[in-house]
């Protein structure tokens, strides 16, 4: 990344450590958002990484709410738009 203050791979933990089976096992997202995001809602993910939070959030939003999603990092925010389209 040109122009950047710190490589990409000090920034981010491989895929595996951040989004996988097992931490949503243990974590739920689904239970630490749903206080907050309702369907219907319109709702923010700032820094999505790759989207241990969103796909979550767009399942609570419901088809009338909607999601954005936001990273500095282009990858993270492909790797999203793939999971998003194979959960459609």
């Amino acid at each position: 990344m040109q122009g950047s203050c710190c490589d990409e791979k000090d920034r981010h933990l491989p895929t595996v450590v951040m989004d996988n089976i097992i931490r949503r096992m243990i974590a739920l997202p689904e239970k630490k958002i749903s206080k907050f995001v309702h369907a219907g809602n319109v709702a923010a993910d700032l820094g999505c990484g790759l989207g241990y939070f969103t796909v979550s959030m767009a399942e609570l939003t419901g088809p009338n709410g909607k999601v954005y999603a936001v990273d500095s990092d282009e990858r993270s925010i492909q790797a999203l738009r793939t999971k998003s389209r194979k959960n459609n």
